[in-house]
């Protein structure tokens, strides 16, 4: 008997020792109304104006945080970060949604705060003394910087910090602004009623759309890490005072922006040489021995690039082959169910690709940025002369504007639209 009773004590203790995990509840439960929900950031310049040539920073900070800052980063210039943090009940929660007290103010469903610091750590932690809840950065969706804080001070300690918090979503969009990055930060057209969710809407429409990279936070810091290959992100402006403009891609090297493309559809020339398949750009071709035009827009992509050593230097071969369709015709006087017509469309198509491709190319050459990514070709099949002749970032640099290229490039026309002639 005293052994049945201490194989039931046992069998109780081993019970109640593996049922209380699974009983403490939601025992770190946080409630949204005791959180500060950030949507979006903004990073200018210290003392860098807006376009009404205020001080937007100096203009809502309190006091204690427009004191002396502390030399805490010895060669830091201070910035300038604004938040834009959601009030609960405002937001709307869908189509059609008002957002309970929402009205037709963009400004009234978030709250604007702005704070200083040397670094982007020290601007959130004096952030956080403006604000009685916890700030929450697991909903931040867009980060913008400006292109004067970008090219001069750089994104390597401002990735840092948001790499190390784990709240931070790495698939948030970054975003370099001409001008003002808190201007872009209020930008709404009268409809919308969170500025930080149309900035995000129109990043994720324009790459729906095949009209721009996927290149979100996550891939920037991979990118700028890399050996073989620099960084790219959206360069974006502001158009008609409420509109926000894709302008072109900001170059980086490193972590530090040192250009931009020349024309907005240098990005579908990068969208092309990097290999992303989904296409959504339109160009007017002339038909060749026609009084007219044609409107051709891509849709499909593919592309293959073998790298081979000569002389020393390394020599890229890149195929491109692009599937478009036609979706306006300037005149009557030619008929697009002409085999003959669409090969010369076709042709014409390629010869513009290729000036354009040759362009961007000169361009990166130029400036010793590969945003293509050829270094990473170079380091994957040919390892030998990799580690033998480059093996860092800085002589890929040097070697990169010395190679060769040969870019060959086919066109396809599928569709001509449900009109056949």
């Amino acid at each position: 008997m005293p052994t049945r009773n201490w194989a039931v004590r046992l069998r109780l203790l081993w019970t109640v020792i593996f049922i209380t995990p699974l009983l403490t509840g939601c025992w770190d439960r946080l409630e949204v109304e005791q959180r500060a929900t950030v949507l979006g950031l903004s990073i200018d310049t210290m003392g860098s104006q807006t376009t009404d040539g205020s001080d937007q920073g100096a203009a809502d900070e309190p006091s204690d945080v427009m004191s002396s800052i502390p030399s805490s980063a010895p060669g830091k210039a201070a910035l300038r970060l604004t938040a834009q943090i959601a009030v609960p009940g405002r937001i709307p929660l869908g189509p059609g949604e008002t957002g309970g007290g929402g009205s037709g103010n963009p400004q009234e469903a978030v709250w604007v705060l702005h704070s200083n610091g040397k670094t982007l750590s020290e601007a959130i932690q004096r952030l956080q003394q403006q604000v009685a809840d916890k700030l929450f950065l697991g909903h931040l969706r867009v980060i913008v910087i400006s292109e004067e804080f970008a090219r001069h001070e750089g994104l390597e300690t401002v990735t840092d910090t948001l790499r190390r918090n784990p709240e931070v979503r790495r698939t948030a969009w970054l975003m370099v602004s001409k001008g003002d990055a808190a201007e872009v930060m209020r930008t709404a057209p009268p409809l919308e009623r969170v500025p930080t969710l149309y900035l995000m809407s129109t990043m994720d429409h324009a790459r729906q759309m095949g009209k721009l990279p996927n290149d979100f936070l996550g891939k920037f810091e991979s990118k700028a890490v890399s050996k073989g290959r620099q960084g790219v992100l959206p360069y974006v402006e502001i158009t008609q005072k409420d509109n926000i403009n894709v302008a072109g891609l900001a170059f980086f090297k490193g972590y530090k922006m040192v250009s931009t493309t020349k024309k907005t559809f240098d990005i579908a020339t990068y969208m092309e040489l990097a290999g992303i398949s989904r296409g959504g750009y339109s160009m007017m071709v002339p038909v060749p021995n026609q009084s007219g035009a044609v409107m051709v827009q891509g849709y499909r992509r593919k592309r293959r690039i073998k790298v081979d050593i000569r002389n020393g230097i390394p020599h890229f071969t890149v195929v491109l082959h692009l599937d478009n369709s036609i979706t306006e015709k300037t005149s009557e006087n030619f008929s697009v169910d002409n085999p003959k017509i669409i090969r010369e469309i076709e042709g014409e198509v390629e010869q513009s690709l290729q000036a354009n491709t040759k362009e961007f190319i000169e361009q990166t050459k130029a400036e010793d940025v590969d945003v293509i990514g050829f270094g990473e070709y170079v380091r994957a099949r040919k390892r030998q002369y990799w580690d033998r002749n480059v093996r860092t970032r800085e002589m890929w640099d040097q070697l990169y504007p010395k190679a060769s290229m040969d870019v060959q490039i086919t066109v396809k026309i599928h569709r001509v639209g449900m009109k056949g002639t």
